[in-house]
């Protein structure tokens, strides 16, 4: 069993994360226990009723009220430190601690393989868990994070209505919020830098109606894109990522939240790593979390 004990970021971040232990638990045929998704829990389909939200899904509902969950995580936190201090060779249960955010554990290579078969339980505390068997086991994963029903519905008649007035569909992530500080700012790009890549990416479509879907987890002033085709989206994360997930291209500054909109949707994602670059329609590209 592999069980992520640790809380690490918000909504992209702990998805990119469980898709890799999703992808590895496939691999080396073990069940994935996330309990570091308790908070975005209810917003899943596979996790909404499932205490720990496990993969595979769970067979049977178990309760999962909001006290329950997080007694379990400081239950988790606490397993964690006891694993990382007495775990003895050849323990079934062990700690995988990685707080390096600069160098990735790799989840398909040797050493890891080794240590999975021979533990039965294996925590993890970190945060860049990578394995390139996401590609190989997409769908699966895809399908895991399948939205709540009415999130879903909501998050499609959102992209459906948009689509009816135009011919493509560019979402913008106007990623704020703790990007002020995060790499001393350099991607907190203010509303009208924004503004500016959207006037350039409307001439990649000339002759051609375009509507940009502007969602940001701050509120947006209305006259940033005065003159420019544009919805807001909405103050919910999760049909916010799934609309994304509907357009036709992606753009943002690099961010978990557009990754994986672009790996959920299959949709082109141009990550702007400075705001005067200049767009071609070869910057856009599909990516994997």
């Amino acid at each position: 069993m592999f069980v992520l004990a640790r809380k690490y970021g918000r909504l992209g971040n702990r998805l990119r994360r469980a898709a890799h232990l999703v992808a590895a638990a496939i691999d080396h045929g073990h069940t994935l226990v996330d309990l570091s998704f308790s908070e975005y829990a209810a917003d899943f389909e596979a996790t909404r009723r499932d205490l720990f939200c496990r993969y595979p899904p769970a067979r049977r509902a178990l309760p999962a009220p909001r006290w329950i969950r997080a007694l379990l995580d400081r239950l988790a936190t606490l397993a964690l430190r006891i694993a990382r201090l007495v775990s003895p060779p050849g323990a079934l249960l062990r700690a995988v601690v990685w707080r390096d955010v600069e160098v990735e554990y790799r989840l398909d290579a040797p050493a890891f393989r080794d240590l999975a078969r021979r533990s039965r339980i294996l925590l993890f505390e970190g945060w860049t868990f990578r394995t390139s068997a996401v590609e190989r086991h997409a769908a699966a994963i895809r399908a895991h994070f399948t939205p709540a029903r009415a999130l879903a519905e909501r998050a499609e008649a959102i992209a459906s209505g948009l689509r009816s007035k135009t011919e493509i569909l560019v979402g913008v992530h106007l990623r704020r919020g703790d990007y002020d500080t995060w790499l001393g700012g350099r991607y907190h790009y203010p509303p009208s830098a924004y503004a500016d890549l959207m006037r350039r990416v409307l001439t990649l479509f000339p002759g051609r109606r375009v509507l940009f879907l502007v969602c940001s987890n701050e509120p947006v002033p209305k006259d940033s894109f005065d003159g420019l085709p544009y919805a807001l989206g909405t103050d919910h994360p999760v049909v916010d990522l799934y609309t994304l997930a509907r357009c036709d291209y992606l753009l943002g500054p690099p961010s978990s939240f557009t990754l994986w909109a672009s790996f959920a949707g299959d949709v082109p994602l141009w990550f702007v790593d400075r705001p005067e670059a200049e767009p071609s329609l070869e910057v856009f590209v599909r990516r994997t979390p």
